[in-house]
């Protein structure tokens, strides 16, 4: 057996150490253990060298604990396995998967040639990729160690006078970034808080995926709700007179939405498009208006770290507002609730991150609209959204369910309109303030603080006969935001 190959695996997973263990199957101290333990398998292996002939056996970890290794298919010698240059193990039933760019697994060490190797393993379903170059005598002899992990370079300092294979959980070791900078210094990974455990899985890229889905959702508490407030306010928009405001009975809609978007995610970047289209129905009767509408919405992601994001789904939403005051006060609330699916692509990762879940979303407001003035009626808006994501995520056989997050903002601004002979134009200014952090301070590792966005909204309605009429406009983020996006959209809406 190859002495070392699986010491690597230690790496790979130091720098999540400390930020998430497994519910089930293997923690990541285990799977540092056993990277260093698979190296001397003769040995540690109960029943000796004569086990690898077996599917399975049991290794004795520097803890004293056990733990079993084994074929996936629970019938192919592990012998067998290793002399491939790529290998999954199951370790404790958790997949870990090696590669390498020699001939095989169970030869490279002894010819003490340089090769690449890449090994990757799953926790708590985030995706944990090593890559490095070099000889794996250095394993044995050299206290230094430069990786890649998810991407990022990394250098990996040892205590003088040990190497990599004397690693153990209680080991004080050093990291530096590709720029020399500290991520952490002469400490072992069980003293990390939980603080200083996240910032340093965001810096290696382990927390990508929950990123990427932060800007997903954040995006989604930007956009999903815009087509059924436009058709609130279309149907609930006091005008005093004119032949353009909706009158009591079923109305049936369709809209469509493009947008181009893009963000920040702390560690990166993203830029992309979003899609949806809706059908609804609703019914008004003299101030109160109650309908449904469902659809789909898709948005692409592109980030240097992050690759490839694709997530989305269909949605229902029932919807309904009431008003007082002759009209000139509104209130008015949604419910979302959407089935999602997606996955995150990157040349690091040996397959798809498979992302499923779903999500309930919440928007409510009050309008109070001021009197007319030159044939402008302006009301004043306040409300509040709220947004729960519950995924799960799948990556080489490991799955978990917890890239869930929730959101929340409140937002406040202003709404107009003006009819012109068979149509009008309409638009809002609101601010939206994000209010996440204000209760849990552990969104901090997905996005920045204090994030707000200012958005401006124009458009106009024309009816085109008498039950029937047709809407266009843009809503775009006014400056810089961590979630911008500028849209275009259409509806067209029939009267019974």
């Amino acid at each position: 057996m190859n002495k070392g190959i699986s010491t690597i695996i230690g790496i790979g997973t130091l720098a999540a150490s400390g930020l998430v263990q497994a519910n089930n199957g293997i923690s990541l101290d285990e799977l540092i253990q056993a990277g260093q333990s698979i190296s001397q398998i003769q040995d540690t292996i109960d029943g000796g060298e004569a086990s690898l002939n077996d599917p399975s056996g049991t290794i004795t970890l520097n803890d004293g604990s056990k733990m079993v290794i084994s074929s996936p298919d629970g019938t192919t010698p592990l012998r067998d396995i290793l002399r491939n240059n790529s290998a999954t193990v199951h370790y404790n039933g958790t997949p870990v998967v090696v590669r390498t760019s020699a001939e095989a697994l169970d030869s490279v060490y002894d010819s003490d040639e340089v090769a690449s190797f890449a090994i990757s393993s799953a926790v708590e379903g985030r995706p944990v990729v090593l890559n490095w170059t070099g000889q794996l005598s250095d394993i044995t002899n050299s206290n230094t160690f430069d990786a890649t992990i998810n991407g990022r370079p990394v250098t990996l300092i040892l205590p003088e006078g040990t190497a990599l294979n004397d690693f153990n959980n209680t080991m004080p070791v050093t990291m530096l970034d590709e720029d020399g900078n500290v991520l952490f210094e002469d400490r072992t990974l069980r003293s990390l808080t939980f603080d200083e455990a996240a910032d340093l899985a965001g810096e290696l890229g382990i927390l990508d995926a929950d990123r990427l889905l932060r800007g997903a959702q954040k995006q989604a508490m930007a956009q999903n709700f815009n087509p059924i407030v436009r058709q609130i306010d279309q149907a609930m928009f006091p005008f005093e007179e004119g032949q353009y405001g909706r009158a009591d009975g079923v109305n049936v809609w369709a809209s469509a939405d493009i947008s181009n978007i893009e963000g920040e995610a702390i560690s990166f970047g993203y830029d992309g498009d979003s899609k949806s289209a809706m059908l609804g129905v609703d019914y008004k009767v003299n101030n109160v208006l109650v309908g449904i509408a469902a659809g789909r919405n898709e948005l692409r992601l592109d980030s240097a770290y992050g690759g490839n994001f694709d997530f989305g789904g269909e949605l229902i939403a029932p919807y309904g507002a009431v008003s007082f005051l002759d009209g000139d006060l509104v209130f008015d609330a949604i419910i979302i609730y959407q089935d999602l699916d997606g996955s995150q692509r990157n040349d690091y990762l040996f397959e798809p991150l498979e992302l499923e879940g779903d999500r309930w979303g919440v928007r409510g407001s009050g309008t109070w609209f001021l009197p007319e003035f030159s044939s402008i009626k302006t009301g004043l808006t306040l409300g509040g959204t709220y947004m729960n994501d519950d995924i799960e995520g799948t990556y080489l056989g490991t799955t978990a369910d917890n890239y869930g997050v929730e959101l929340g903002e409140v937002f406040g601004g202003v709404k107009f309109g003006s009819e012109f002979g068979t149509g009008r134009v309409y638009g809002s200014l609101l601010y939206h303030h994000d209010v996440t952090s204000e209760v849990d301070s552990n969104i901090d590792y997905l996005d920045d603080d204090e994030d707000g966005r200012t958005v401006f909204e124009i458009g106009a309605a024309h009816r085109l006969g008498r039950n029937m009429d047709v809407n266009i406009g843009a809503k775009t983020v006014v400056g810089n935001s961590d979630t911008e996006y500028d849209t275009i959209y259409t509806s067209l809406n029939y009267s019974f």
